[in-house]
């Protein structure tokens, strides 16, 4: 992977974090540069706007509660199994 997608890909689940505590009007950029190390550079080159910054790491972090869903009802056949499935991804968030 090339060095700009890496940098990319680690604002990306920083900023996820941090909108998560904050949610997106609590979330500042300097909050992000904190979270990150970098510069207000250094994001915007990867990023047009905070909305845009907000917009991947939303997507970002539905993808890993997607994730954490689909192993944990994976094999589940019958109902109680997967209501037991759900119910432990649900006890795993902290």
């Amino acid at each position: 992977m090339r060095k700009g997608a890496e940098t990319r890909e680690r604002i990306v689940a920083r900023a996820a974090e941090v909108f998560n505590v904050y949610g997106y009007a609590g979330t500042a950029i300097s909050d992000v540069m904190a979270a990150t190390g970098l510069e207000k550079g250094g994001i915007y080159r990867h990023f047009a706007s905070k909305e845009e910054l907000a917009l991947a790491a939303f997507d970002y972090a539905a993808a890993r509660v997607r994730q954490r869903f689909t192993e944990g009802l994976a094999g589940q056949a019958h109902a109680a199994d997967v209501l037991i499935g759900f119910l432990a991804v649900f006890r795993g968030y902290s």
